[in-house]
C-alpha cells in the first residue's frame, strides 16, 4: 500500500516558511539599522543639548555677574547720593549760619547808623545853638 503524499503542499509550506524567514531576516536587519540610526541620532542630539546647556550656563553666569555689577553700581550711586545729600545739608547749615551773621551785622550797622545820626543831630543842634548864641551876642 502506498500512500499518496501531496508534495505541492509541503513545497508550498517550505516556500512560505522560507519567505517568512526571509521577511523576518529583512525586518530584523531593518529594525537593527533603525536602532543604530536612532541611537546615533540620540547621541548627536544629546551632545548638541549638552553644548546648548553649557552655553546657557555660561550666559546665566554672565547675566548673574552683570546683575551683581549693576546692583553694586546702583548701591554705590545711592551711597554717593546720600553723601551728596549730607554735604548739601552742611551747605544749607552754613548758609543759615552766614545768613544769621549777616542779619546780625546788618542790625549792628543799623545801630551804628542810628548812633551816627544821633551824634550828627547833636552836633548840628550844638552848632545851631552856638550860632544863635553868637547872633544874640552880636545883637547885644
Amino acid at each position: 500500500m502506498m500512500v499518496a503524499v501531496n508534495t505541492s503542499k509541503v513545497d508550498n509550506m517550505t516556500e512560505r516558511d522560507r519567505d517568512i524567514d526571509a521577511l523576518r531576516t529583512e525586518f530584523h536587519a531593518y529594525r537593527d539599522q533603525n536602532n543604530r540610526v536612532i541611537n546615533a541620532f540620540r547621541t548627536e542630539v544629546n551632545e548638541r543639548f549638552n553644548g546648548v546647556d553649557k552655553r546657557l550656563t555660561s550666559v546665566e553666569t554672565r547675566l548673574t555677574s552683570l546683575e551683581t555689577k549693576v546692583d553694586n553700581g546702583f548701591a554705590e550711586m545711592y551711597r554717593g547720593f546720600a553723601e551728596m545729600d549730607r554735604r548739601f545739608a552742611e551747605v544749607d547749615r552754613g548758609f543759615a549760619e552766614i545768613r544769621g551773621r549777616l542779619d546780625g551785622t546788618a542790625a549792628g550797622m543799623a545801630q551804628i547808623a542810628a548812633s551816627i545820626d544821633i551824634l550828627i543831630a547833636r552836633d548840628n543842634e550844638r552848632r545851631d545853638n552856638e550860632r544863635r548864641d553868637n547872633e544874640r551876642r552880636g545883637e547885644d
